[in-house]
């Protein structure tokens, strides 16, 4: 029996108060358990209890769960929980200020900390080494490794006489280097700028300068990823880095701090790639003693003791961990502040949170002391303080005092309150984060970061670019157009941010002066082949990276060219492949099989080839047969015999695929595609025809001219037929010429008869302007794409609208339908988007490239082809990702004979078809709040009132429901034929057809967050006890293994159920079901925060989520394999197939990713694609290891 709540009696304190109002909440709704209450909040019993003990305040999250729970409005309350806060905040004993630590927190250890910076002495005495033989030196090193601390606190003090000018590149380099030389050369910041950037030969003039007369000068550029992350200008960036490189020699030294994760970017500069031969130092992780000496050197120099414990603790957590540095001296000098006399303690350690949650405990506490204003004003000051990785991590990124005047006083107070915490610094210049490692360490940000990462991109370039508008005089050629500009007012409209008054000038400004839209089209298509076309001069000239020994130059290179390969993905396919499969065959590294396997599984596209036309026209095909290089088989261009000059349009007749139709400007021609014979032709179209449309007969042709009336003419006598009754906008004719469509100028929708021209009704009316139609060969459903950026289909039937695809960025330009109706390809501001018109998302097939102007499929629905004037690409519908268009709630599974993949979403149950592979058969989800389903999903098993109810899918019926007195978790078997409820002490089954009890495991008290989880075989049950260890039952022998995990939050099986996977908060463990031995154990921070999922055979892991893109994992090895760079931005769930041969993904965009993870298959197939499916332009010939 559950113990007896004491009662409370108010006192006028206000924890008192908070708790007794949560309980009379509790009783308004029905005095529920609160183990009833756990499972609705997926928090412990224990843990709601003492919420409503009065001893504590419970946390915002703990506290709005159980009010929600309890039928409570959760507003109301939110402001409740921040006044007691408050108030308790104001009772709590004042801890001694931070800055007066004797370790820097979060920031870098300065020039004069050097009596108190410790644990670096090698590194400083490599560096000084290697400065004295070469003119340029990189000090490589993670994130949180202590670069800046090195070369500030550990090398500055060992130069002796050198002069030295230390500064970091930020948004532009040139100025925040002449800022860094105009005090020690007496001259005006302004003035230097101009001269360095003008003058390449500048820089090594103003260090010979200051090196006259001393013993040298060095220039230290730190943080120096800053130039790639935050200059947004290509050639100032070039520039910069030939002018340090210049620079350098006798007496003048050059010294750059990087992140490793940087090493690449700085390979692709031919003017680096002498120093990553000889001048790199790595700064790797402190070993054990260096460590204890960071530990507890500034705390001995403060007169200060560590205690034992707590050094042996740091020490066994941090040693080997190359970024964990910030988040130990954060950790201390937290612990600092709760000393006891002179001694850091363990247990005041513990109080910070520990290293894993103290930086994130003083981040929320400065947040939960702010205002909701202030609390906005603090999300948009963080999100401006980043700058989102491209294939890196996000970095930090200093802002302008400028950037920040749209919020006036207010902000001013958020920035002193994260400054007073040592999380952000300030001075003259701006503000920035104290370190990247708040990136990582604070969820809230985390989370604001994942929000919007386009939209946060977005921002980062409007305050760049309207900064460079007003350094520039406000000089109208850098103004805003064209896509940039569209982007910007769509995020601005939608996020409604609070710009800064010179961002607000800047994008009015662009808007009042944007050209007319055919200009603004053809501007971006210039840029961006000329964009393209610079990268790849620029990764033509990279060279190889070199070592010391063979096996380190065959690394370096393969390394090299996975970059290259990643860096052509969005715009040359065939080159990214051939760079992945030499940089596999140089060295098989993590990041050669991850771009061999990226490639193979999600490439950017099937096919492509070069061609001199845009007419293509798809002839009849097999669609099992998928032959790019033999191309009549699956498209035909114009003949040779039919010359392409003028041709304006061309469609198959529906009668004969062989016939062809052609639109010129003086005549229409119906040609034979396999001969090339002119079997027709009609002279005098109307002037500006610009679209045809054939009829079923093969005769009659429907001629298009924008804003005429379309008029039919008859091939076999050239004479002309019916002409509409209406001014149209545009046209479209079904695939069987039967119907024809026109929209008329005031945007109504005309039904004809496309034979005869008599009138078939009329369709939707207002739609505007309209630029394109695209009618389903039923001819029942109709998508109209407008100029409002729209695209909306009509079901015809019915006179309702079916579905919409809100604005995304841009005039459509065309659309077509295959054979599904559900599913429709968009071309939008020269994107091409594949829309399952069930969702609202729809998959942007063409990556980066904006460049396309028409899309058709084959006519058998299966394939996509995309067109621009040189290019056609070629989608294969059987290997694009699945798409849900709506996000996926629950998890992945395979059928058991694997023909199908199965999911769920708040209003679906959802499965794929996968051989072949086509859009989902979706099921309405059963009326239940939460559900659990079998694999097959034949059944639910879901909460409904105080009760659990049992739901048949598959005839959408209740099929029994449960005891309501349980009030436990549910699960289902993965045949269906089973229920397991969690009760108590025990975990009750029941047979689902008859809801028979079967039988009553002694489970012990179960942690209700995890419940019941079965076996794929069905024969074994897990479960995680409160406060205990995880358990797997043998239903045959009634028997149970304890497995040996401290503290689980999770308990996985692979598939087959083989092997189980249990994760905790630092590390996941694989073992075998059949013997509960452990198999394998990777130690992985917060591993419980992340997307897990086991090979049946217990030997590959796969992680994402929180941040990481695809890990897999060889476990019996402990190496990561690769990490997989899918077009997915977030992967939330993961799962493997009965044999392991395929892997899928589910992500946060709404589609689903198959993986083959076998590298002999993806070389195979790459090698295949390279001689069937791209054409190269060159006759380039296959590359060695495809022989």
């Amino acid at each position: 029996m559950p113990r007896k709540e004491q009662p409370l009696v108010p006192n006028g304190l206000p924890l008192v108060d908070f708790a007794i109002e949560l309980r009379k909440l509790r009783a308004a709704a029905g005095q529920p358990a609160y183990r009833t209450l756990a499972a609705a909040t997926h928090y412990s019993s224990s843990t709601l209890a003492a919420a409503t003990g009065g001893q504590r305040l419970p946390s915002l999250a703990v506290t709005l769960a159980l009010v929600r729970a309890c039928g409570g409005e959760a507003e109301d309350w939110e402001r409740r929980w921040h006044r007691v806060a408050a108030q308790v905040h104001e009772e709590a004993p004042r801890l001694p200020p931070a800055a007066a630590a004797p370790y820097a927190g979060l920031a870098p250890y300065r020039r004069e900390d050097a009596d108190r910076f410790f644990g670096r002495d090698q590194a400083v005495a490599d560096l000084l080494a290697r400065l004295e033989r070469c003119a340029v030196v990189a000090l490589f090193g993670a994130s949180g490794a202590g670069k800046s601390s090195t070369l500030r606190a550990g090398l500055l003090p060992r130069l002796g006489e050198r002069t030295a000018v230390v500064f970091a590149p930020g948004e532009d380099p040139w100025g925040s280097c002449a800022q860094a030389l105009a005090g020690p050369l007496g001259r005006q910041a302004a003035g230097l700028r101009a001269e360095l950037r003008g003058d390449p030969g500048a820089l090594a003039g103003l260090l010979r300068e200051l090196a006259v007369g001393g013993a040298g000068v060095l220039l230290v550029v730190d943080q120096f990823e800053e130039l790639f992350t935050l200059c947004a200008e290509e050639a100032d960036r070039a520039g910069f880095i030939a002018a340090l490189c210049g620079a350098a020699g006798p007496r003048r030294r050059v010294l750059l701090g990087v992140r490793s994760d940087f090493y690449t970017h700085c390979s692709t500069h031919p003017d680096l790639v002498q120093v990553l031969r000889e001048g790199v130092v790595p700064l790797g992780a402190m070993g054990p003693a260096d460590l204890r000496r960071a530990i507890t050197g500034p705390a001995n120099a403060a007169g200060c003791a560590v205690e034992t414990d707590l050094v042996a603790h740091l020490v066994s957590g941090a040693a080997a961990e190359p970024g964990v540095l910030p988040l130990v001296s954060h950790a201390l000098a937290e612990t600092w502040r709760r000393r006891k006399g002179n001694t850091l303690t363990f247990a005041g350690f513990q109080a910070t949170g520990g290293l894993a949650h103290a930086l994130a405990n003083t981040a929320e506490a400065v947040h939960d002391g702010l205002t909701e204003p202030q609390r906005e004003l603090c999300r948009q000051l963080f999100r401006r303080l980043t700058a989102p990785g491209e294939g890196t991590e996000d970095t930090k990124r200093r802002v302008a005092h400028t950037e920040l005047d749209h919020a006036g006083s207010g902000l001013a107070e958020v920035v002193e309150h994260f400054t007073a915490a040592r999380l952000l610094v300030a001075d003259e210049h701006g503000v920035e984060l104290a370190h990247e490692a708040l990136l990582q360490a604070w969820p809230r940000l985390r989370g604001w970061l994942v929000q919007d990462r386009e939209g946060l991109r977005v921002q980062r370039d409007l305050s760049h670019a309207a900064a460079e508008w007003h350094r520039l005089d406000r000089d109208p050629g850098a103004l805003y157009r064209g896509v940039r500009l569209a982007l910007a007012r769509d995020w601005a409209e939608r996020e409604q941010p609070a710009l800064s008054t010179g961002e607000r000038d800047f994008l009015a400004t662009s808007q009042a002066e944007q050209v007319s839209e055919g200009t603004r089209t053809r501007r971006l298509l210039r840029r961006t082949r000329l964009l393209a076309a610079t990268l790849v001069v620029l990764l033509l000239v990279a060279i190889g990276i070199a070592g010391y020994a063979v096996q380190q130059q065959r690394t370096a290179t393969s390394r090299q060219l996975s970059a290259e390969a990643r860096l052509l993905l969005g715009t040359d396919t065939e080159a990214a492949i051939r760079r992945a499969l030499a940089a596999h065959a140089a060295a098989s590294t993590e990041q050669s099989r991850g771009m061999l396997l990226s490639l193979a599984n999600t490439p950017p596209e099937h096919s492509r080839a070069l061609h001199a036309d845009q007419q293509f026209v798809f002839a009849g095909t097999d669609p099992g047969v998928l032959d790019i290089q033999q191309r009549r088989l699956l498209l035909t261009r114009t003949p040779a015999t039919v010359s392409t000059q003028g041709v304006q349009s061309a469609r198959n007749s529906p009668k004969d695929a062989n016939q062809l139709a052609y639109l010129y400007p003086d005549q229409v021609k119906l040609v034979d595609r396999r001969t090339g014979a002119v079997l027709a032709t009609i002279p005098d179209p109307p002037e500006g025809a610009s679209d045809l449309g054939l009829a079923a007969d093969g005769r009659h042709v429907w001629l298009h001219a924008p804003g005429a009336a379309p008029r039919q003419r008859d091939f076999s006598t050239g004479a002309a037929g019916p002409t509409l009754p209406t001014r149209s906008q545009t046209i479209a004719v079904d695939r069987a010429g039967r119907l024809l469509v026109t929209v008329d100028q005031q945007g109504q929708v005309e039904l004809w008869d496309a034979v005869t021209g008599a009138s078939r009704g009329r369709g939707p009316g207002g739609l505007g302007e309209v630029r394109v139609l695209a009618l389903h060969q039923d001819g029942r459903y109709l998508a109209v794409g407008g100029a409002n950026g729209r695209t909306t289909v009509f079901d015809l039937e019915r006179g309702t609208v079916a579905s919409e695809l809100a604005d995304q960025g841009g005039t459509v330009s065309d659309l077509a339908y295959g054979i599904d109706p559900n599913v429709l390809v968009v071309v939008q501001q020269g994107r091409v988007r594949w829309w399952d018109s069930r969702g609202r998302v729809a998959l942007t097939l063409s990556g980066d490239r904006a460049d396309f102007l028409g899309v058709t499929f084959d006519p058998t629905g299966r394939v996509v082809l995309g067109v621009n004037g040189l290019i056609s690409t070629v989608w294969d519908q059987w290997r694009l990702p699945l798409v849900a268009g709506s996000p996926i709630t629950q998890p992945l599974a395979f059928s058991a004979d694997g023909q199908t993949l199965r999911a769920g979403t708040g209003t679906h149950q959802l499965s794929w078809p996968l051989r072949p592979a086509g859009p989902f058969r979706g099921t309405p989800r059963p009326p239940l709040r939460e559900v659990v389903v079998d694999r097959e999903h034949t059944v639910a098993l879901g909460p409904r009132g105080e009760g659990l109810v049992l739901w048949d899918l598959r005839q959408d019926r209740q099929l029994g429901e449960l005891p309501a007195s349980l009030g436990g978790n549910g699960a289902l078997s993965p045949d269906g034929s089973t229920a397991a409820i969690s009760t108590a002490d025990a975990v009750r089954l029941y047979r689902v057809h008859d809801q028979a009890r079967l039988a009553d495991l002694p489970s012990g008290e179960i942690e209700p967050a995890t419940g019941v989880v079965f076996a794929p075989d069905n024969r074994n049950l897990a479960w995680i006890r409160r406060a205990g260890p995880a358990v797997l039952w043998d239903q045959r022998s009634n028997r149970e293994h304890v497995l040996g995990a401290d503290h689980p939050r999770r308990v996985v099986f692979a598939p087959g159920g083989r092997f189980v996977l249990t994760v905790t908060d630092a590390d996941l463990q694989v073992w075998e079901v059949a013997t509960g031995r452990r198999t394998a154990r990777l130690a992985v921070d917060r591993a419980h925060a992340l997307t897990h999922a086991l090979s049946p055979d217990g030997r590959t892991l796969v992680l994402a989520g929180a941040g990481r893109a695809i890990e897999v994992w060889d476990l019996p090895a402990q190496t990561r394999i690769a990490t997989l760079d899918g077009p997915q931005p977030l992967v939330h769930l993961a799962t493997w197939n009965e044999d392991g041969t395929v892997l899928a993904t589910a992500g946060t965009d709404t589609t689903v990713v198959r993986w083959n993870l076998d590298l002999a298959a993806a070389r195979r197939s790459l090698c295949e694609a390279l001689a069937e499916d791209f054409v190269s332009a060159e006759g380039a010939p296959l590359p060695p290891s495809c022989a």
